[in-house]
């Protein structure tokens, strides 16, 4: 089983760790919910999917959340590695390699980019959504024919939360620098501009004359804004797991992908794998 925590960018790592799991030791995956087990709780956002949501009773989900603190206690402080055969993600960001055999359970983020590469084309098929009628703005400036390039502005907790401390805010000098870069290696390319803080991002990523902003719905699910970006050409990430998805499932041909080169405060990106290594990191 694979416990599901934090918010969607966060819940697709442990869905992609589940789906390589099950190739690698040909068995049946359970998503059991953890979102809410955590200061912030989070909603289940993997339904729009296809993935099945696997709720325990309260005691078994307490047994299960002892059981990972205990792990995590014998792994700090006798370094055992598979405490009671759980595949834990070392809470220094050491890289874990895949176990030799199935873990009956696993926990952790798994921001790995070695792991998925790989599997690009299965995750592609798994986190593939039809937007219908969402996909307007996009259909539109693709008609255009020039390279799309989408910028995401991660803010939202990152700035309002003071517990979210670690994570680097992604100032306006990187979004200007990224777009510069990219404007010197495409032809005439089109910015369209992603944020969980709009009035923010109009203020100040209007790089260009025709820079356009994604139009959001109101009550509009988590989802649409990651896969209309994943169907942009080129991207602009902020440190943020839902950025970084949409990225990543696109598919374009010569894709460009500019990434912070720091993820978290005081982490360079590069050590952390991440990020793939052929996007580049500013």
């Amino acid at each position: 089983m694979v416990l599901i925590r934090g918010g969607l960018g966060n819940q697709m790592f442990q869905v992609a760790c589940g789906l390589v799991m099950a190739q690698r030791y040909g068995v049946v995956v359970r998503h059991v919910d953890f979102s809410t087990d955590a200061r912030v709780g989070r909603e289940w956002g993997l339904s729009v999917f296809g993935v099945a949501r696997d709720v325990v009773g309260p005691v078994s989900w307490l047994a299960l959340r002892y059981a990972v603190m205990a792990g995590r206690r014998l792994q700090r402080t006798l370094g055992w590695q598979r405490p009671f055969g759980m595949w834990l993600e070392p809470l220094d960001g050491s890289v874990a390699q895949w176990p030799e055999r199935a873990p009956w359970l696993t926990d952790g983020y798994w921001q790995k980019a070695e792991f998925y590469l790989p599997h690009q084309e299965a995750l592609r098929q798994r986190f593939r959504v039809e937007l219908g009628g969402r996909a307007r703005q996009i259909d539109a400036l693709r008609a255009q024919g020039r390279p799309l390039v989408a910028m995401h502005a991660r803010r939202g907790d990152y700035v309002s939360d003071p517990a979210a401390a670690m994570h680097l805010v992604c100032d306006v000098g990187y979004y200007r620098r990224g777009w510069e870069r990219l404007q010197q290696r495409l032809d005439q390319p089109q910015l369209l501009v992603f944020s969980d803080d709009p009035d923010w991002a109009r203020e100040h990523l209007s790089f260009a004359p025709d820079t356009q902003f994604a139009q959001a719905e109101p009550g509009q699910p988590a989802w649409v804004d990651m896969m209309c970006m994943s169907r942009c050409d080129h991207f602009i990430i902020s440190n943020s797991s839902y950025s970084w998805w949409a990225a990543f499932l696109a598919n374009s041909p010569g894709k460009q992908v500019v990434a912070p080169d720091h993820w978290l405060v005081g982490q360079p990106t590069a050590p952390l794998g991440v990020c793939p290594p052929d996007w580049q990191l500013i």
